[in-house]
């Protein structure tokens, strides 16, 4: 599912680093994402927890993650 999802979004896009997964992470770790899309890939799978939820798939295929800019308040 994650590859299906970086077909249409960057990377970028999906890593929180907002949260406690990212901000426990070493920063060499951090540092080491910095424009690597292949080392967020990993970093994803292996922990599923840092990708920003929820992840809205539209049936036209458009994908986003949710943000009060994009949805307004919970």
């Amino acid at each position: 599912m994650l590859d299906t999802w970086l077909k249409t979004v960057s990377a970028d896009t999906l890593l929180n680093r907002k949260g406690q997964i990212w901000r426990k992470l070493p920063e060499e770790v951090r540092a080491s994402m910095q424009d690597n899309p292949t080392q967020m890939r990993a970093l994803m799978l292996d922990n599923p927890g840092i990708i920003k939820r929820p992840v809205v798939v539209f049936p036209n295929g458009t994908i986003t993650v949710y943000s009060r800019k994009t949805f307004g308040p919970p």
